[in-house]
């Protein structure tokens, strides 16, 4: 039984493309200031509202800093139960290592939740971890990247569509 969702912030949640540049130059203060900018794909909020009124847990799994996920969660009020950030896990994703500590602090096993998630760092983390996995597609670059199309538990083309495979659930 599906008792947690794990869900990667950028791209997956939130499109945050306007700042890609800046956040490869390690411009957190530009970062910051364009998250203002930054949109919660449609059906986002609706599916997170469902999940948590169902009792689910979520967490976040981010490749960036857990400052970064704080300021984007609070601005665009998206709950979570967990944040594992870039420098919560020893390694980084594709390690398995940010998906065991979510679950560690979910307090559930990885057959007790599903990982929502763009890039083949996100697949591979969670196959790793042994962590079912849903390919999100709607970003251009995600759906032009065919590694994330292999081993997945699904595969979902419209952010919209994360409601009704929550309602699956």
């Amino acid at each position: 039984m599906i008792r947690g969702l794990i869900f990667d912030l950028d791209q997956t949640l939130v499109d945050s493309s306007i700042a890609l540049e800046a956040r490869h130059r390690r411009d957190w203060s530009a970062v910051y200031s364009l998250i203002p900018q930054f949109k919660v794909y449609d059906g986002v909020k609706e599916a997170l509202n469902m999940a948590r009124s169902r009792g689910l847990k979520i967490a976040i799994v981010s490749s960036a800093p857990r400052s970064y996920v704080l300021k984007v969660l609070g601005y665009h009020n998206i709950p979570t139960d967990v944040i594992v950030g870039y420098h919560d896990a020893s390694r980084p994703k594709p390690s398995p290592e940010p998906m065991t500590e979510a679950l560690r602090q979910l307090g559930l096993s990885s057959s007790e939740t599903m990982s929502f998630g763009d890039k083949s760092c996100d697949l591979i983390s969670s196959y790793r971890a042994g962590i079912p996995f849903i390919s999100c597609l709607w970003d251009l670059q995600a759906y032009n990247n065919r590694a994330t199309m292999r081993n997945c538990y699904k595969i979902l083309y419209k952010s919209a569509d994360i409601v009704s495979c929550i309602s699956m659930i």
